[in-house]
């Protein structure tokens, strides 16, 4: 199923730049970078994957963390660009708490707002995220803060006022690890949602602060009582169209797209769900999805990546333990949940959120054709009662530049945004049931795992 890529001839000039500077068994970010090779009845969708460095020997950590870095496409190079990205992202996530020139402090939070002041340091609502019901199960794997407990801190720019705002360092870096646990509790998973990889800065901006609004209302969604309509492709998505005609194996699978929500932020959310229609073939259902403002736009990303969720399934389903048996309890990454809707007997639960049953044309829904980060940044800084009517406080948006000089050398450059007020994409099992955010969902209603990767 996997063949290395080895051929690096017909690319753009400035696409064969960057596989050749970023793609190296001794000197890449990335060590190798792999192909998945399809069959007749799989969609016409480039699926590549890679391995990450061992960067997390700079750590001081003896095993890789799961990067689940992977790239897709309808070209080869489409796939790769989109690989090389989130190999750059992965990777700043891991360096920065290693990079000296970054500022970082150790304190409890009460020292941390007396060296700083308290509009300088993100104290987000007591760091409290998990309910106490789910903090009390025997093997949870995350713990209440506590006051008295010391943390590492990293320091971003509050957007809504361009001064230095100090932030746990857990909340925002997947690769700070906390001394010990009698010393700093892991209150939360670490997560590079929020985080985008460019070449130009203002469209890796536009990428991480959409990927943020996608997974605070991709979050709300699954764990609320909210179902998604199916939105019937018209007029407005033409080349969409075109593209599905071409790419989905005629007979052997079909394709919905469903409205997920995120027009208070003047953008769309969309769910795609893949299906099979051979009956008990796994995978039998997979999902993907992807924000933009622009319909069409963000309709793609969603097709794109259900379209390499059968990938991912099929992997974990040759690989030994890999079944999410007992209904998917405990899944603490992003490979097992996918596996797990993608077996016949889960396929009633996804029709449940993703219903068939309402459905609204492409062409009804709004125009977001003047949304910008500006825009979007507003939607998420106005106050949280106008949107869901949890207060009357504005939320506090937090922008990490994590560019460091080799990543800058190769041309990239990463920023991260963070924000305790919109619901953080988390692990599948583990959703921060303690999060005010749900009010504007109408609360958490269940805790099945989510079908994401």
């Amino acid at each position: 199923m996997i063949a290395s890529v080895a051929h690096r001839g017909g690319l753009e000039p400035g696409a064969q730049e960057y596989l050749e500077r970023l793609v190296s068994p001794l000197t890449g970010l990335q060590k190798n970078l792999v192909v998945s090779l399809r069959d007749e009845v799989s969609p016409k969708v480039a699926v590549l994957t890679g391995q990450l460095t061992n960067v997390h020997r700079l750590l001081g950590m003896e095993k890789a963390l799961s990067y689940h870095i992977g790239g897709y496409g309808t070209s080869v190079e489409e796939a790769m660009m989109r690989v090389l990205g989130e190999t750059v992202e992965r990777y700043a996530h891991m360096v920065h708490p290693v990079d000296r020139s970054r500022p970082a402090e150790r304190g409890t939070l009460a020292e941390m707002v007396e060296r700083h002041g308290a509009e300088q340091v993100l104290a987000v609502d007591g760091l409290r995220f998990f309910s106490d019901e789910q903090l009390a199960r025997p093997g949870f794997p995350f713990r209440r803060w506590r006051p008295d407990a010391e943390l590492g801190w990293t320091c971003g720019v509050d957007v809504a006022t361009g001064e230095p705002l100090w932030i746990p360092a857990q909340l925002a870096i997947v690769g700070y690890l906390p001394p010990r646990p009698d010393v700093e509790p892991r209150i939360v998973p670490g997560i590079t949602t929020g985080t985008a990889a460019h070449t130009r800065p203002p469209l890796a901006l536009r990428s991480a602060l959409y990927e943020l609004v996608q997974g605070h209302v991709t979050t709300g969604h699954w764990y609320s009582g909210r179902v998604a309509p199916e939105i019937v492709m018209d007029e407005r998505t033409p080349a969409l169209a075109r593209i599905v005609r071409r790419t989905l194996p005629r007979n052997r699978a079909r394709l919905r797209f469903h409205h997920l929500g995120g027009q208070e932020f003047g953008l769309h959310v969309i769910a795609g769900v893949m299906e099979s229609t051979l009956e008990g073939e796994v995978p039998a259902a997979v999902v993907g999805n992807g924000a933009d403002s622009d319909l069409e736009a963000a309709m793609y990303k969603a097709f794109i990546e259900c379209s390499a969720m059968p990938h991912m399934a099929i992997v974990s389903f040759a690989q030994e333990g890999r079944r999410a048996e007992g209904g998917g309890e405990g899944i603490d990454n992003l490979d097992d949940n996918v596996f797990l809707y993608s077996l016949p007997e889960n396929r009633k639960v996804l029709d449940e959120k993703f219903t068939p049953d309402v459905r609204v044309p492409a062409s009804l829904l709004p125009d977001f054709s003047r949304t910008d980060v500006a825009s979007v940044t507003r939607a998420i800084l106005q106050p949280q009662g106008t949107r869901g009517g949890q207060g009357t406080q504005g939320a506090r948006l937090a922008l990490l530049d994590m560019t460091s000089p080799e990543i800058a050398d190769l041309g990239f450059c990463v920023f991260r945004f963070y924000t305790p007020d919109l619901l953080p994409f988390g692990l599948p099992s583990y959703p921060p049931a303690a999060h005010p955010a749900f009010a504007a969902f109408g609360g958490l209603t269940h805790e099945r795992p989510h079908p994401y990767a």
